[in-house]
């Protein structure tokens, strides 16, 4: 009996030796979502579809697919007295059976929206080939769903009816019949790009050269930061620019014109905009004087490593027109035929991550000659001192601000105990570092152990004759500590250089900003002046805070200049003997990041962008205030 129950029990033991895990069914909903296969149990929706193919792009070619479904079987979402219909898009591309692409897009639509069905266009770059389309259509509030499959047959530009015939004569003379059409596209559609510097840092003199397509373009005109410098009126169409000493943001534009000196296409394209890797950029159209009808938007996505992209939203003026979550980021447009300027808008946003959404914006149908007005917030970063300690108590009545000696009205004021960090450390990496290096590189890494919270992120930087980025923005901790570790001590020390470089990494970065500095001596290197390091930080408004280690106090030069860059800019200067005391200074710039009120500003209307720098003062009704001394407007 006892042999009996045993071989009963183990044969209940076996069956419990794998145990599936339970389903998860938002990972499952999550799954469908994303693959074209259809709910057997959701309503039905009708789909036409139509594909045609309207352009080039490099060796592939436009497959635009148009699904057309009937307003009267989709249900709008009410919210007040607003109504959106919303359409999921999943798609995939097959060729010779398997898989070739996959994409996801959200469609919005008014609930104004004219006519009985709502177009829905789907752009795909496809090399010439033989290709099976799939795509399931989903009313976003209903469930209800369609799939549409077809055959796609992807040409050069296009197939016409004669390259079906089978006579070699009447293959020859449609042959010649495409080349003379792609010809007929290239000289008819006018488009200009610019080359845009290859340099990071661009200053001085550099040409700028463009790459034209169209006999319609009979001239190109040039402009820097709004104003007009040339015209030229034959090929090839570049300018030399100057960007001057000291590296900043500049903005150039083309602008194509026709043979009555009317603009008809152009690009643009902004200089020294720091290495920020998450970026968006709506590559065309860039300069759109006169655009109505369908328009091909095409976008261009820079995602961090280790990161992903969870959609990308393009907008006309402040409607939704589309959400793509996979490139190619292409969608055409509809644009009205009404006076007056509009806008497209992209916005993305990535996957799992505190980081603000990056976006780009695009003026279309805007005068040939419209004044660009420079309206910008003056923010400044702003440390209290009180009793030694930096304040946290004081309200925004306690602060007042003064430019180049008088009130101002502070538009912004916040208390940003808990805002994101975005730190930037430059170390020293010269011959003279090298007994304290091994120390410095075990403070930083416990000081950004310390410092770095969810939503934090940080770069480092090294220098000796020439600076260099060792670890790219990360929010990782491991990163920067790996960064860290590949410091070797060598060669002279470019200081100034470091400064410029590391403030370049800030351009374009929003929310708490600082740079840290570690260094041992004077500068012996850089191709930067002092003047142009000094000016450079006051036009990057990041608080500098300069560590000296081994300085001595005769060394008066060094630690003036030291002391100068910090107090420009709002930071700190702090001189210590050996590395090992790092710690603790680290310490007292969390202390203060964490303690810090922003300020900001708006700055008179008669103040023109480009004049000269302006003076800021900030007082407060106790203790003493440590900010930026300046802006340049």
């Amino acid at each position: 009996v006892k042999a009996i129950t045993q071989m009963i029990q183990n044969r209940v033991d076996l069956l419990k030796i794998f145990e599936p895990p339970p389903v998860n069914q938002e990972d499952v909903r999550r799954i469908l979502r994303s693959m074209v296969i259809l709910n057997p149990d959701a309503p039905k929706l009708t789909a036409e579809l139509s594909v045609r193919y309207p352009s080039k792009d490099g060796s592939r070619t436009d497959a635009q697919m148009l699904v057309q479904i009937p307003r009267d079987q989709v249900t709008p979402s009410v919210v007040g007295q607003g109504e959106v219909y919303t359409i999921d898009v999943v798609g995939e591309v097959l060729r010779d059976g398997k898989l070739w692409e996959r994409y996801r897009y959200r469609f919005d639509f008014p609930g104004d929206t004219k006519g009985d069905k709502l177009p829905i266009v789907i752009d795909r770059l496809l090399r010439p080939a033989e290709y099976t389309s799939r795509i399931k259509i989903v009313d976003a509030n209903t469930g209800a769903e369609a799939l549409v499959e077809t055959e796609l047959t992807v040409p050069d530009i296009y197939e016409p009816e004669a390259m079906k015939v089978a006579t070699i004569e009447t293959r020859a003379e449609a042959t010649a019949a495409v080349s003379q059409l792609k010809q007929e596209l290239v000289a008819k559609e006018p488009r200009l790009r610019i080359i845009p510097p290859s340099d990071e840092v661009v200053n001085g003199m550099h040409t700028i050269e463009t790459l034209i397509s169209g006999d319609a373009i009979k001239a190109v005109e040039f402009w820097l930061d709004g104003k007009k410098l040339a015209v030229r009126r034959q090929p090839p169409y570049s300018l030399d620019f100057d960007f001057g000493n000291v590296p900043q943001m500049r903005r150039i534009r083309a602008i194509a014109l026709n043979a009555q000196d009317q603009p008809i296409t152009g690009d643009d394209v902004v200089v020294n905009l720091g290495t920020d890797p998450f970026r968006v950029r709506i590559t065309s159209p860039r300069i759109a004087p006169k655009l109505v009808g369908p328009t091909r938007v095409d976008i261009d996505v820079s995602v961090p490593d280790g990161r992903e992209l969870d959609s990308l939203e393009l907008y006309w003026n402040e409607r939704r027109v589309a959400t793509m979550y996979d490139p190619p980021f292409v969608h055409t447009v509809d644009i009205p035929a009404t006076e007056g300027v509009g806008y497209l808008r992209a916005v993305a946003t990535l996957k799992d991550d505190d980081q603000a959404p990056a976006e780009d914006v695009v003026l279309i149908n805007t005068p040939a000659y419209m004044e660009e007005l420079n309206v910008h917030l003056v923010e400044m970063p702003t440390t209290v001192i009180v009793g030694g300690k930096p304040a946290n108590h004081l309200e925004e009545k306690a602060f007042k601000v003064l430019d180049e000696g008088k009130p101002v009205t502070i538009s912004k004021f916040e208390h940003v105990t808990n805002m994101p960090l975005s730190i930037g450390m430059a170390v020293d990496s010269s011959g003279s570092m090298q007994p304290r290096m091994d120390e410095a590189q075990k403070a930083g890494a416990q000081f950004f152990q310390n410092v770095m919270r969810k939503g934090d992120r940080a770069f480092l930087v090294g220098f000796d004759s020439t600076p260099q980025v060792v670890q790219r923005w990360s929010t990782k901790v491991g990163d920067i500590h790996a960064g860290l570790a590949k410091l070797r001590a060598e060669e002279s020390t470019a200081l100034y250089d470091a400064i410029v470089y590391s403030l370049y990494n800030f351009l374009g970065v929003k929310g708490q900003k600082a740079l840290v500095v570690i260094s041992d001596g004077k500068d012996t290197a850089s191709k930067f002046t002092f003047d142009q390091a000094v000016e450079y930080a006051r036009r990057a408004a990041v608080p500098i805070y300069a560590i000296g280690i081994g300085i001595r106090g005769n060394e008066m030069d060094v630690r003036y200049k030291l002391s100068k860059l910090c107090s420009e800019t709002g930071g700190a200067t702090y001189y210590i003997e050996t590395a090992r005391d790092l710690g603790r200074i680290y310490e007292d710039i969390q202390t203060e990041l964490r303690s810090q009120y922003v300020i900001g500003f708006y700055p008179s209307a008669d103040i023109k962008a480009g004049s000269k720098w302006r003076e800021l003062t900030v007082q407060v009704n106790e203790g003493k205030a440590r900010t930026i001394r300046g802006y340049f407007p």
